[in-house]
């Protein structure tokens, strides 16, 4: 019933923004969508939207459907590589069990560019990019681990019919951005000028 409570709020929110100058089909729509989720109370629910519906309502509606099919999809398999890094990091498997990692990933990467989730994207690309060199005791796993837990959060709410939660993505991109870097190899010293190579650079510089 979760799409029918949606397109119902949506309803009611059109109607509070409009008070005092109701539309002409406001009665029609809200016994339209009064029935249709009634309807999915009683056990009957359908699968189709009420013909005569507002093409605005539809097309809320439809991405509301949209973003709960996408959501679904994408925590099946964030659940699915979060098993396989758990078990690579308790030693239980190689980097060759991550492999298959791979289509999961650019299924999700896929989803969330349909639904053009910029910043899901990103929180993404730089899991994968970690995972490209992962070690069974790297700290980078934790990242790893994070930036997917991340992702869930996002996308759960769509479940529900509601918009997804970007605080998570911003917070792990902070955090993720900022961490501490290693320190760069020292550079080895240069060999000192020898005494006959100083005097032939000053020859050359004499010319």
């Amino acid at each position: 019933m979760l799409v029918e409570m949606a397109a119902a709020f949506l309803l009611a929110d059109h109607i509070l923004d409009t008070y005092g100058r109701a539309a002409e089909d406001l009665e029609q729509q809200v016994q339209l969508l009064t029935t249709w989720l009634l309807d999915a109370a009683n056990g009957m629910p359908s699968d189709s939207l009420p013909a005569g519906l507002r093409p605005e309502l539809v097309e809320e509606i439809g991405a509301i459907k949209l973003r709960a099919q996408v959501a679904r999809e994408i925590l099946v398999n964030l659940q699915n590589i979060e098993q396989a890094l758990d078990r690579f990091a308790r030693g239980q498997g190689s980097a060759k069990d991550l492999q298959p990692l791979g289509p999961q990933l650019r299924q999700i990467h896929g989803a969330l560019s349909v639904l053009r989730w910029e910043r899901a994207l990103g929180v993404l690309e730089r899991c994968e990019e970690l995972l490209a060199s992962i070690a069974p005791e790297s700290p980078d796993i934790d990242w790893i681990a994070e930036g997917l837990s991340s992702l869930g959060l996002f996308v759960t709410p769509c479940l529900d019919g509601r918009e997804p939660r970007t605080q998570p993505l911003e917070l792990f991109i902070e955090r993720f951005d900022n961490r501490p870097r290693p320190a760069a190899a020292p550079q080895p010293p240069r060999p000192a000028a020898s005494a006959e190579s100083n005097e032939l650079l000053q020859i050359f510089l004499a010319r």
